[in-house]
């Protein structure tokens, strides 16, 4: 058997539970994301999103009761909380002037734990430590506040300083606690100089604190300024504990000029009787007529101090507990009340539905939107890069190699012609001239020839910008990767080593070749053909005297000048020709060779470029469209989850929530199923919609068991419906 509260607070957390997966990956995603990645500027709050829903379903699974302890500074919190709990509790709850809010709970071991705006938190085993760290984030917020009001900025801890401790939670053995399932929440003080965002933070705590209580002492307890707060709160609870905290140990001064009793130790309902009359403000006085607003005199300071001494042989100061008890015995009446049952659903749902529409709210943020936009961006990015490397790819398996080489070719070609016209004009006359003569005309016969095929290469460059024949692929891959063939081609032009294409030419003719006729003193002097050779050429291998014609003739005769001309005109022949080969294929193969140079290595150098971009972007990209996931996992849950809260809502309201109490069956639509199916045959069938959860089907008495059946699903209502629900 369970109840239908047991069986509401089961299905509120099947409800909500799913949102918690998405927010918990985009918030460890935002935490190690870089600083300028799009959307981390909702780290902090959709860490306090995920943190809020999370207490919120701990709430709910455990049946918890907040309670909310507000006041000015140094009225006794703290001493109201250690005389709820019966025990030492407030070690850490008394934080002047810190924003934070203290949870005290029940746990079987005494822990510490810090939560910051951020979403970090830290563990504490013992109250030294915790002490240490929360003076330290004191001075550090201090800085913060300072450096923002130097800058004229409004000070917002989760912009400028998230690292500032939210909430404290102390887990310690108490068994009044235990027994309440109660967490007693201690608030920032009022009226500190660092309570920004204490409105934000009660507001928070609206949806989720079962009342409110509110420590004042009596000695401000006529301040208007203490219950301009005050008037807040009555908006926010629907039941709130005014405890005016009395020091029983005051004295007055009497007419005989001794001591005496002061009126709040004598008579302290008389304080409160006084205030009621003439210092009570028409809300609070509402509220007092209405019940929501109790008030209770009570000596704090004495109570916590018997509450947490008595034992069975030493009992509790009668007169000192007489006002505690009263107020205990109230809050613990109203936390076991239908009243409050009914407030915890209402509360719960409209916290809920609040949270969603942060939620709601904050995948709407513009930085979700930047972070869309990146993403387009680098798509756009990386659809460039890629097709560059599709560029790159058609044009190194292009063929330069071959495609240069036939130009060489074409250029042999274009430039025969040419070659044999020059080589004829510089051959007139060579047999008469000696070798070194030979070298000067052999010499500008190269540089003319190299001058013509470096004109008919620069004629061609003109006319199609490269020399070679392009395909429209290639010249579009070209344009992609932004390499510009036509200025490679032209510097190539420029950069062709001529000079090194002019050869010396070899000796035309050696004087061995042939036999001199020696003349008379030759004989005299015992001259051999060698010697002969050598008086008349010069020396054999580079003969370069000049000899007269009349000379030659003598020596050579008509046999050996026909001799040397038949090896004169062989020798132009095979210079002229191995000259144009060679100049003609050198000067093309050069410029080939520094043209595929170039364009190779701004290949390589466009290739590295590509792969290092590609990487970049693609990195970015996971990580982006990484981060953009679970957003819209959250949007899309959001508004599952919404749908499904909106029809919890509506089946809820339909109850007497008072019977919320009381014990139902575990499935109670699962007998009417039964009754209503025809057949033993059709049972598969008509059992299909009780394994699907559709809406709960019932009438009459049964209706309210049928309506609370597991899982119904919908969307959240507006404020108006929420706040209606506890009152049904």
């Amino acid at each position: 058997m369970q109840t239908l509260l047991s069986r509401f607070c089961e299905e509120f957390v099947t409800t909500i539970q799913p949102l918690l997966a998405p927010l918990d990956r985009t918030a460890d995603l935002l935490e190690n994301a870089p600083a300028n990645t799009p959307a981390r500027s909702i780290k902090t709050p959709l860490a306090k999103l995920r943190r809020d829903l999370q207490q919120l379903s701990d709430k709910v699974t455990e049946q918890q009761a907040y309670v909310l302890i507000f006041g000015p500074l140094k009225s006794g919190k703290s001493t109201m909380m250690n005389a709820i709990a019966g025990s030492y509790v407030s070690e850490v709850s008394s934080l002047p002037a810190y924003p934070c809010m203290v949870f005290v709970s029940d746990e079987t071991k005494r822990s510490y734990r810090i939560t910051r705006f951020n979403g970090k938190t830290e563990e504490f085993a013992d109250v030294d430590a915790l002490n240490k760290a929360v003076e330290r984030a004191h001075g550090e917020l201090a800085a913060s506040i300072r450096e923002c009001e130097d800058q004229g900025k409004s000070f917002d801890p989760g912009v400028h300083h998230d690292d500032a401790i939210s909430r404290i939670d102390v887990h310690a053995p108490t068994d009044e606690l235990s027994t309440s399932r109660a967490i007693l929440v201690d608030t920032p003080g009022l009226y500190s100089k660092m309570k920004f965002g204490y409105d934000r933070m009660t507001r928070d705590f609206r949806n989720t604190a079962a009342c409110a209580v509110f420590v004042v002492r009596s000695d401000n307890l006529f301040l208007e300024q203490v219950f301009s707060e005050f008037t807040e709160l009555l908006e926010l609870f629907s039941r709130i504990f005014l405890v005016v905290n009395i020091d029983s140990t005051k004295r007055d001064l009497g007419p005989d000029g001794e001591l005496v009793p002061s009126l709040e130790q004598r008579d302290p309902g008389r304080v409160v009787e006084a205030f009621e009359k003439l210092a009570m403000s028409a809300p609070l006085r509402e509220a007092a007529d209405q019940g929501r607003l109790s008030i209770y005199p009570i000596d704090l300071l004495h109570a916590a101090r018997d509450r947490m001494s008595t034992t069975k042989d030493k009992p509790a100061d009668s007169q000192n507990q007489e006002g505690f008890k009263q107020f205990y015995g109230d809050l613990t009446h109203y936390l076991d009340s239908s009243e409050y049952i009914v407030a915890f659903l209402g509360d719960s749902m409209r916290m809920a539905n609040s949270l969603l529409a942060d939620a709601k709210e904050l995948c709407k943020h513009e930085d979700i939107e930047h972070l869309r936009g990146r993403i387009n961006e680098l798509e756009q990015q990386l659809e460039v890069q890629e097709a560059r490397r599709h560029a790159l790819e058609r044009l190194e398996s292009a063929g330069w190699t071959k495609k240069l080489e036939r130009l060489a070719d074409k250029l042999a070609t274009a430039c025969g012609s040419l070659a044999t016209d020059i080589s004829e004009r510089t051959s007139q006359g060579v047999t008469d001239l000696v070798k070194k003569d030979l070298d000067g005309l052999f010499t500008q016969y190269q540089e003319e020839l190299i001058a013509t095929v470096s004109k008919e290469l620069s004629e061609r460059l003109v006319k199609n910008g490269v020399g070679i024949d392009l395909s429209d692929q290639a010249a579009k891959a070209l344009a992609i990767i932004e390499i510009d063939l036509t200025a490679i081609s032209r510097a190539a032009h420029g950069k062709t080593d001529r000079q090194a294409l002019v050869a010396v030419p070899p000796t035309p003719l050696r004087t061995d070749h042939f036999r001199l006729r020696r003349g008379f003193l030759d004989w005299i002097l015992l001259r051999g053909q060698a010697s002969v050779r050598r008086r008349l050429f010069g020396p054999a291998e580079k003969p370069d005297r000049a000899i007269q014609p009349e000379e030659k003739l003598r020596r050579l005769g008509d046999a050996g000048l026909a001799e040397m001309r038949r090896r004169m005109e062989a020798y132009k022949r095979g210079f002229f020709a191995e000259t144009e080969t060679r100049i003609v294929a050198g000067f093309a193969h050069g410029y080939c060779k520094v043209v595929l140079d170039e364009l190779t290595g701004a290949l390589r150098s466009r290739r590295a470029d590509v792969e290092e971009q590609l990487h970049r972007i693609n990195g970015s990209l996971a990580d982006a469209r990484g981060l953009l996931a679970p957003l819209e996992d959250i949007t899309k849950q959001t508004e599952t989850t919404a749908s499904a809260l909106e029809q919890l809502t509506t089946h809820y309201q339909q109850l007497d929530l008072f019977m919320l109490t009381k014990p139902v069956a575990a499935k109670p639509a699962a007998a009417e199923q039964a009754k209503e199916a025809p057949k033993p045959k059709d049972k598969d069938k008509s059992a299909e919609p009780t394994k699907a959860e559709p809406k709960p089907r019932a009438k009459d008495k049964s209706e309210e068991q049928a309506k609370a059946a597991p899982k119904p699903r919908a969307k959240d209502k507006s404020e108006e419906q929420a706040k209606a629900a506890p009152k049904e």
